[in-house]
């Protein structure tokens, strides 16, 4: 072999096994069971790279009540990142010379007031001044809307370009129906043509208030897993439907950034600054290290669905991940997925055996605690064997034993010491300790 070919092949390969990001995928699937294992995290992850699905695992259950276990084809709600969708096919509508982001709104929807006032760029980048009426309680979340019923409430609105940005959901409705006019063609359509068959998803659809077997029901942990009631989402016309495997939505994500959707040109005349606002994207560095990445974070107060998609351009990589059930702090799993796959240090949760109680001893713990000097107080209540706080005008929490007279709610950030002799609680709330004094017991 030639000695040039030899420095060649010296040279290259470290690069290239480094640029492939080779991790410990064995310690990865050990980290999701245990926190599974654990009733910690129901959900997915897939990770691309150079348009390769590259790892991808599930755990818990898509459906508890017919024992259905997710699957790597289990679909989750990525509700606000259907939003995405809608900016990238207004894009596309941009490239193809169906309209101009300078084009007025009055050329699709003369029927709203002030619209000769405002263009397609004012809505994308939320200057419209449209009022959050989704978020009004007189519309019911019981009932479906069509396109005809949206529109009647679009129109008493009030629109006003601001000067600022104000985000609003309601922006997305107008750019779904501004396409479907320059188009001529339905949403779902439009996703269909430019999204679906380029890039060859499997297991994606716009759910718009419709039962889809496919996606995982949403799960919240109170002792044991319990269903949560999901809204109907029809109001917002497909812009905030989307329901997708881990894969796909990774996929997506590396076909936007790697010019199969867009050209690599109209992505590229957006600074990064813009271009994150456009596409609902945050840039951030990991750590200390010199990786960049862009997030896509969904964090639904009416759908609980949690779903982070990450895009690692050194690397190439897309991360998504997705749950139907958290009971732990979510952030950290996200932050540990990074790891591993960045092959940072990272630990395996250690979860202490629990103490058993019965519910008799449980209401040994069950009182009214106050603190001594300052105003805050919470309850202590038992309920089926389950010990619950509440703090003075907050939810419930239930808490589960780690240890001897020992609680905890991961996901509160809560911890609770008891002395039953003593009749005190240190309460600690993440890095901070208080000292709760028992005035009387239930």
């Amino acid at each position: 072999m030639r000695p040039f070919l030899l420095f060649l092949i010296g040279f290259i390969c470290p690069i290239l096994l480094k640029a492939q990001a080779i991790f410990d995928k064995d310690k990865l699937d050990q980290y999701l069971d245990t926190l599974a294992n654990n009733n910690k995290f129901m959900g997915s992850i897939s990770i691309f790279q150079n348009n390769k699905n590259i790892y991808q695992k599930a755990v818990g259950y898509s459906n508890l009540t017919l024992n259905e276990k997710a699957t790597f084809k289990t679909q989750y709600n990525f509700s606000h990142l259907a939003q995405m969708l809608t900016t990238v096919l207004i894009l596309k509508a941009e490239e193809e010379g169906k309209l101009k982001l300078t084009d007025k709104l009055n050329l699709y929807l003369p029927q709203l007031a002030n619209s000769e006032q405002l263009n397609i760029a004012d809505i994308l980048y939320h200057q419209s001044g449209i009022t959050n009426f989704t978020k009004n309680l007189s519309l019911s979340q019981e009932k479906s809307y069509s396109k005809k019923d949206i529109l009647k409430i679009i129109k008493e609105q009030k629109i006003e370009r601001l000067e600022v940005a104000e985000y609003a959901a309601e922006n997305y409705i107008l750019l779904a129906f501004i396409l479907e006019k320059a188009y001529g063609k339905s949403y779902t359509d439009l996703v269909e043509k430019y999204i679906i068959k380029p890039l060859k998803l499997e297991n994606i659809s716009l759910i718009n208030g419709e039962n889809n077997l496919q996606e995982a029901l949403p799960y919240y942990f109170i002792g044991d897993w319990m269903l949560l009631v999901s809204s109907d989402n029809s109001i917002y016309y497909h812009t905030k439907s989307l329901a997708a495997n881990t894969a796909d939505m990774a996929k997506f994500i590396d076909g936007l950034f790697n010019g199969l959707i867009l050209k690599y040109e109209t992505l590229k005349k957006y600074p990064i600054k813009e271009k994150c606002h456009l596409l609902r994207l945050e840039e951030f560095k990991y750590k200390e290290t010199n990786h960049l990445y862009y997030m896509a974070n969904n964090i639904d107060e009416t759908i609980e669905f949690t779903t982070q998609c990450f895009y690692l351009p050194k690397l190439n990589a897309s991360i998504v991940i997705a749950s139907n059930g958290i009971n732990y702090y979510f952030d950290k799993i996200t932050e540990d997925i990074l790891a591993a796959f960045l092959n940072e240090p990272y630990k395996i949760p250690e979860f202490n055996r629990p103490q058993v109680y019965t519910p008799q001893e449980l209401r040994d713990f069950t009182g009214f605690y106050k603190h001594s000097d300052y105003e805050l107080n919470f309850k202590i209540i038992e309920k089926d064997g389950q010990l619950i706080i509440q703090m003075e005008g907050e939810p419930m929490i239930d808490l589960s034993s780690i240890a001897y007279n020992t609680f905890s709610n991961d996901l509160a950030e809560l911890k609770l010491v008891f002395d039953l002799n003593k009749d005190y609680i240190i309460l600690q709330k993440g890095d901070n300790k208080m000292l709760f004094y028992k005035y009387f017991n239930f």
